[in-house]
């Protein structure tokens, strides 16, 4: 059966004079917990397990029944998630996402204007009908630069990915179209935010100056940059329990 995090601690508090095995408080803190009580028992003379794939805990209900609960170990998820953090870094931002070169262009239809944005080339804007685009495109910018991660400081990175929830990777699209209004060239800003089990899409493109453009995108290609990977949220690990009895109520169980 399943029981909540918050009853877990409780029955940890409890027992704690039965533990087996060393448990880290942050993990506890960190890590939701599920207990699945099972039938089958377990000798409670033997451990029986792998200690680097998991920890026991040996915890007793109020009939005096002794149950042996097993722990996995997070210590394997936490490598290969630190593996690949290190190959994105190695590889660059860049680099993640130079499969969009290749790739189709963007396409993101708001009201009356659709927007376009092609990987390294530009930024532009029309109005379709008929799925064929009728009047003037609009130019919103040329590719020009990229944040360069590589010769930033720590300080620098830190305050602007501050807000851990919108985490961005930027290229500047300068030099489009004649701007009526200011006389300048539009110009837009195109941030990559990092969002899991989703394909590349245009999510939204705001002006928060006349003529000037932030164009936000979402993407998978990032999430395992250590600078641009969303929060960590924990899966809850599963805790197996078995009664642990003698060797003489084992014997009776395997002739049962």
């Amino acid at each position: 059966m399943e029981t909540n995090t918050t009853s877990f601690f409780c029955l940890l508090l409890l027992i704690s004079a039965t533990v087996t095995a060393f448990l880290d408080i942050d993990e506890l803190r960190n890590i939701k917990y599920g207990i699945d009580i099972l039938n089958k028992p377990v000798l409670l003379s033997t451990q029986g397990i792998d200690k680097q794939l998991s920890e026991t805990i040996d915890v007793t209900s109020k009939h005096g029944q002794i149950y042996r609960c097993i722990i996995p170990s997070q210590m394997e998820a936490e490598k290969q998630k630190e593996e690949e953090e290190k190959i994105a870094m190695e590889a660059g931002v860049p680099e993640l996402l130079k499969p969009m070169e290749s790739g189709p262009c963007l396409f993101k239809t708001r009201d009356w204007w659709s927007y376009e944005f092609c990987y390294g080339k530009h930024v532009r804007q029309f109005h379709m009908e008929d799925g064929r685009i009728v009047g003037n495109v609009i130019m919103l910018g040329y590719y020009e630069s990229e944040f360069d991660w590589k010769n930033e400081t720590n300080m620098e990175i830190k305050s602007r990915n501050k807000n851990r929830l919108n985490r961005y990777h930027s290229q500047q699209y300068i030099n489009g179209s004649k701007c009526d209004l200011t006389g300048k060239a539009r110009r837009t800003e195109v941030r990559f935010l990092c969002e899991e089990g989703t394909g590349d899409y245009i999510a939204r493109l705001d002006e928060p100056e006349t003529c000037t453009y932030v164009m936000t995108i979402h993407t998978t290609k990032i999430c395992h940059h250590p600078y641009l990977k969303l929060p960590s949220q924990q899966k809850p690990v599963s805790i197996t329990c078995n009664p642990a009895v003698t060797d003489q109520v084992y014997q009776d169980y395997l002739k049962e």
